[in-house]
């Protein structure tokens, strides 16, 4: 300290530790005792911001949280810091990565720092360099010296707990729950009670018990591998994933909320009533591709619905449209329809509500949270959202995604040429003509137009390794399409549908397939005024013809005036038992045609909201 400040060093009065090393490591250095050892974090990503932190107690303002580090007795006080495992880090101990070979300092030096199976030189870590320079054998704690907490970041806590990665689906499920329930992720892993987090997860609450305790596993990393702190042994992992040791969570509920008939907990997905074998094995269909696929469960009517909330909350039809304007309880009527499904037995992991912004599916799950008490609750989240995790999942790494406004600046990087009213206009027609899946306007070669201006703003993307919000959603397309990606949802529930571009149209099309899963969508065709952003206005045209079965709910008397509920031809599909609105003739086309027809719709789902 004193070689690099001189005189300076005395008004020095803390020092940063950084994330790969912790107090105990620094305070094998007696010439660190004077210092207060503060961590903060580092700012890679949103989410890792604050895994790293220090604790204060007291009024919080700049003048006492400096009188606390100085040491200065006062109403603030600091009360140490929350760490990250040092071992995690990827240079923590002495190794060679090539050759899979790890050693603490100790036994590198006794090999004079060579590879014993390459003879090349090992990589050196950061705790063979901390002993280089301690004079202390163990780590002494000097006198008035807060202490600190080691924590292991809640998604991998979640990961090792459910027996999956921890950027996965099935963890930001689980934390989303947490989240909504709880808090924040400290509170979580520091505050929370575990009989608390037992309720929502058995396997986490030992988890995280085990993590307050110190009981852990260090598997420290060498030589650019990071290292991995565990909480349970490899037999205990096959067995919680067995459901031998903690049921893992989300946990599927294994019985309906009210006793089945006979006492029996209904087959995931069971009919309304659950019959024996032989009669279920004759209910079971054949698609058109010639899959068997189990009949759609009829949820129970649910309680604080009107009766035509209740017809659709209760209808048996796999493909069911929901038509409802504002102000008629969509959002109640769709969290009705997952309870109900949730009554039935289906597993909450085979439940999606797909939502329109990040907000939404926020209100969705605390909504559920709040009101099922110490139960799982389902995947809500937007396309964007969604498209995003499948990437990561698979095994790519996560991109660094442009916003609404960056790509337009990359756009017009792309394309000098391109100034004011005309960059404006060519920006809006690629970024229409993506959601409409519609191709650019073809033009000779060398002449500059839509596709040239497309093709060099993907190059510009490729270049800088960037990402779009509709990229995401066009990867995610192909994904499926492909047969890369298989979504694991037997439930697909929308809100607002009326907003769906074309693309988005697709993915969720994609997402259900014709018959893999059953679609529940909600909105109001005539609502739709976001068109300028690329909503095709005639979505509900669009759902029947891509499921002909699509069963359509219009409830009465709930309809802005003028106005009538959408009525169809088609055969065998439920219809409202009021009467309609005046103000629209009953056409037999209805729902294809005068139902849907209005001002033109659809703002883009993201992950911004």
């Amino acid at each position: 300290m004193e070689e690099c400040y001189g005189s300076l060093a005395r008004e020095i009065f803390a020092l940063e530790t950084g994330l790969s090393s912790d107090p105990d490591m620094n305070w094998t250095l007696s010439a660190l005792d004077r210092f207060r050892l503060i961590s903060n974090s580092d700012a890679h990503s949103g989410e890792k911001l604050g895994r790293e932190s220090n604790r204060f107690t007291g009024p919080a303002s700049y003048a006492g949280i400096l009188g606390a580090l100085r040491g200065t007795p006062g109403e603030t006080q600091f009360a140490g810091t929350v760490e990250f495992f040092p071992e995690e880090g990827k240079y923590h101990l002495d190794g060679h990565r090539d050759c899979g070979v790890a050693m603490e300092p100790a036994a590198a030096k006794d090999l004079g720092g060579i590879c014993p199976k390459c003879g090349k030189p090992l990589t050196l870590g950061v705790l063979h360099r901390v002993l280089d320079l301690a004079d202390r054998a163990t780590p002494v704690r000097p006198e008035g010296a807060p202490g600190f907490t080691s924590l292991v970041p809640l998604d991998e806590v979640a990961g090792e707990v459910l027996g999956v990665g921890p950027k996965t689906g099935k963890v930001r499920t689980l934390l989303g729950t947490l989240f909504a329930r709880f808090g924040t992720e400290i509170a979580i892993l520091r505050d929370v009670p575990a009989e608390d987090l037992r309720r929502v997860s058995p396997g986490l609450a030992e988890a995280i018990t085990r993590m307050r305790q110190g009981k852990v596993s260090r598997q420290a990393g060498f030589d650019g591998q990071f290292g991995r702190i565990t909480v349970f042994s490899d037999e205990e992992r096959r067995d919680l994933k067995a459901g031998r040791f903690l049921a893992a969570a989300p946990m599927a509920r294994t019985a309906p909320r009210e006793p089945a008939p006979d006492d029996d907990a209904p087959a995931e997905p069971p009919p309304a009533l659950a019959p024996s074998p032989a009669k279920r094995r004759a209910a079971v269909k054949v698609s058109e591709k010639g899959r068997r696929r189990p009949p759609t469960p009829t949820p129970a009517p649910a309680a604080g619905l009107t009766d035509d909330q209740s017809r659709a909350v209760a209808t048996g039809a796999r493909h069911v449209l929901v038509v409802a304007g504002p102000g008629t309880g969509k959002t109640h009527t769709l969290i009705a329809r997952i309870r109900s499904l949730l009554a039935l037995g289906v597993a909450a992991g085979n439940i999606l509500a797909v939502t329109f912004t990040r907000r939404a599916a926020t209100q969705l799950r605390e909504r559920l949270a709040r009101e099922d008490g110490g139960s799982d609750i389902p995947r809500a989240d937007t396309l964007h959202a969604l498209a995003l995790c499948a990437r990561t999942e698979a095994g790519e790494p996560e991109p660094v995604i442009l916003s609404e406004k960056s790509s337009e600046r990359l756009f017009a990087l792309a394309n000098p040429e391109l100034t004011g009213a005309r960059l404006r206009t060519a920006w809006k027609e690629l970024s229409l003509a993506r959601e409409r899946l519609a191709p650019p306007e073809f033009r000779p070669e060398g002449i500059p137009g839509p596709e040239l201006y497309a093709a060099r703003y993907a190059a510009h993307k490729k270049d800088y390794a960037l990402t779009d919000f509709t990229d995401l959603l066009e990867g995610w397309l192909a994904a499926m399409e492909s047969g890369r990606h298989r979504p694991p949802w037997t439930h697909v529930l929308v809100d607002e549908v009326q907003d769906l571009t074309p693309l988005q149209l697709a993915v969720i099309a994609a997402l259900a397939g014709r018959e893999r899963a059953a679609l529940f969508a909600i909105g109001d065709p005539d609502q739709s005024i976001y068109g300028f952003r690329g909503a095709s206005g005639r979505v509900g045209t669009a759902l029947a013809e891509l499921w002909p079965d699509l069963s359509d709910h219009c409830p009465d008397g709930q309809f802005p005036l003028g106005r009538a509920p959408a009525r169809s031809g088609r055969r065998g599909v439920s219809r409202p038992h009021g009467p309609c609105l005046p103000g629209r003739q009953r056409d037999p086309g209805g729902l294809r045609d005068s139902a849907l027809r209005g001002p033109h719709g659809g703002r883009r789902g993201g992950l911004g909201g």
